[in-house]
């Protein structure tokens, strides 16, 4: 007898982490394929520009189950750069207030350079 209640209680768990969804997938935000726009400028240089879009793809990696498509260099700023950006968002980037399946174009990210590197200072749509 017990040991039939334990195999229910057990059937009852499993299907109740099924239903729920639980799985141990990452779903990190991907960076690996994006495509890099920049275009010559007089203040900064391209590895300058580089630097800054790996401080983006850095940040992007945080977010929930997105996929970055493209940036690319928008202008200057007093301080620093704007970078235009598109991204695909997957079945679980809802936590991070993004519609899921979603294709966001023209999302900007405005980093600002010191002493330390680049600092993303502002971003979303503008």
């Amino acid at each position: 007898m017990k040991r039939t209640i334990f195999y229910i209680i057990t059937v009852f768990f499993v299907i109740a982490l099924l239903l729920t969804g639980c799985d141990n997938t990452s779903h990190k935000g991907d960076t690996s394929h994006v495509v890099i726009t920049l275009t010559e400028n007089s203040r900064y240089s391209e590895e300058d520009l580089k630097s800054a879009t790996e401080c983006i793809k850095n940040e992007f990696s945080g977010y929930t189950d997105c996929k970055l498509l493209e940036l690319e260099y928008n202008k200057d700023t007093e301080n620093g750069v704007v970078f235009f950006g598109e991204f695909e968002t997957g079945k679980h980037s809802y936590s991070e207030g993004f519609e899921s399946n979603t294709t966001y174009s023209g999302w900007s990210w405005e980093l600002e350079k010191n002493n330390d590197g680049w600092k993303i200072v502002n971003y979303g749509m503008f």
